[in-house]
């Protein structure tokens, strides 16, 4: 949250017009306070005046950067299963800007392999699928006839100023052998 302050203290000038612009509005007045709640980026302003009798067209402009330093938060991580497949869902929130990317991390092939996703709405969505999850490659056989597979994975949220957190977690993957 950050506040905006543009005035004159001048008396006497009843024929200036002056205007705040924040490149998306226009406020009018010679004493404009706004209140913004916002993400970070880079905003600017720009307070002017307009001649008048005893007055020459004048302007201020103003840059305010607003960085992000905060780490996405996990509201939410879970599985499903559906037809052979493992969905892996995650939901991020952040303060300040928006998550654009994950980066799953898992060995459902028996070894660790990357997987970039990008963000929908903060969610990152991963699907395993039942070709590598039926692998034999890092299966433990039992009686010669059942595979149990045991997938870690580690999903990575980025934000859209790189800053990045992480969850992780483990699934058994059971299946018969042909």
């Amino acid at each position: 949250m950050f506040y905006v302050k543009a005035y004159e203290s001048n008396s006497g000038d009843y024929d200036i017009v002056y205007s705040l612009n924040n490149g998306a509005n226009v406020f009018y007045g010679s004493d404009i306070s706004l209140k913004y709640k916002t993400l970070a980026g880079i905003y600017n302003f720009n307070y002017s005046s307009s001649s008048g009798e005893n007055w020459t067209a004048n302007s201020v402009i103003q840059t305010i950067f607003i960085d992000d330093v905060e780490k996405p938060k996990n509201v939410y991580k879970r599985y499903g299963y559906q037809d052979g497949t493992i969905i892996l869902t995650s939901l991020w929130q952040d303060k300040c800007s928006k998550v654009v990317k994950g980066i799953v991390t898992e060995n459902s092939l028996g070894f660790y392999r990357n997987h970039t996703v990008e963000s929908d709405s903060g969610q990152i969505n991963y699907v395993f699928d039942k070709k590598d999850l039926r692998d034999l490659r890092g299966c433990r056989i039992f009686g010669g006839f059942l595979c149990l597979k045991v997938v870690n994975y580690k999903i990575k949220a980025i934000d859209s100023y790189d800053n990045e957190n992480s969850v992780s977690g483990t699934f058994f993957y059971l299946f018969l052998l042909r």
